[in-house]
């Protein structure tokens, strides 16, 4: 399998999960045209969110202009948005914080 120098062997484009909350859904949806969609589920509760994204593909970094986290988190956590953060586009999956829990990283959807 080919992979790039962030070991990628998929383009960034296409759906990604974060699979935070067992039972929910929350998707990422990263399109062609710069845009991406982002849908959160849990029971009769739908969130939703749309803006623009730009991969730096010598820095494997991807920026995403109002990406937001739209489960709750524990109190003692306190951002609730990842406005102007930049992930990384590795595995190919969007990580945030490599090393840190998964409540903010997206994993490529099969």
């Amino acid at each position: 399998m080919n992979r790039d120098h962030c070991n990628n062997s998929l383009d960034i484009v296409g759906v990604y999960e974060n699979r935070y909350e067992n039972g929910v859904k929350n998707y990422l949806t990263i399109n062609s045209d710069g845009t991406f969609e982002q849908i959160y589920t849990k029971n009769k509760t739908t969130k939703k969110n749309k803006g623009k994204w730009v991969f730096f593909e010598k820095s494997c970094s991807v920026r995403f202009d109002t990406l937001r986290l739209l489960h709750e988190l524990p109190t003692q956590e306190i951002e609730s948005s990842f406005e102007g953060m930049i992930g990384l586009f590795r595995n190919n999956n969007i990580l945030f914080y490599e090393d840190m829990p998964k409540q903010y990283n997206y994993y490529r959807k099969k």
